[in-house]
């Protein structure tokens, strides 16, 4: 029984579990290498995709909304491709850095995906857009019909006998190539 004993403990200090699930890289020991609990390098890197995290910016201007919404409920985040065009995943802001890098003027925030269908991967490059408020019957325009002139913003509006006519506007938000005008 001493001897099966030892040779469950050899083998078990023979065999290296991972702490956690992922994808392995490149193996950075071969077959036949020594390795020993003193080596600088690991034997493969494993990087964590489910969940997996994107660490993205906003601009310090935004951080009332962002503190304002994520105390609500976790705001929901989307990951794009880079173009902007595709829908990789989406996800919910975990976190938000405890200070404001003062050479960008943008505080660093973390979002968490699922990622069961690893649409995201460890160092992609993705566009992220953080859903922080839902405005309900907003009138918006194309950005293009927002007008600039020396009386502040305007655009032009079809009255009831079909005539365009010159109406001052004030813009509060403006996403996606499209604006919202409050007044």
């Amino acid at each position: 029984d001493a001897a099966i004993s030892n040779a469950q403990t050899q083998l078990d200090y023979a065999t290296v579990k991972a702490t956690i699930s992922g994808i392995v890289g490149i193996r950075q020991v071969d077959v036949g290498n020594i390795v020993n609990a003193a080596t600088q390098t690991g034997i493969v890197s494993i990087a964590q995709i489910e969940p997996i995290a994107v660490i993205f910016t906003a601009p310090e201007e935004q951080l009332p909304d962002i503190k304002a919404a994520l105390a609500a409920s976790p705001p929901k985040v989307i990951a794009l491709s880079t173009d902007g065009k595709k829908v990789l995943s989406t996800g919910t802001l975990a976190l938000i850095n405890n200070q404001v890098d003062t050479t960008s003027g943008t505080i660093r925030l973390k979002a968490v995906f699922d990622n069961k269908d690893h649409a995201l991967w460890p160092g992609q490059s993705v566009s992220t857009r953080l859903l922080v408020a839902t405005l309900k019957d907003a009138t918006v325009i194309p950005d293009d019909a927002v007008q600039h002139g020396n009386d502040g913003l305007y655009a032009f509006s079809v009255n009831a006998e079909n005539k365009a006519e010159l109406r001052r506007i004030k813009v509060t938000k403006s996403i996606d190539g499209r604006s919202v005008v409050d007044e």
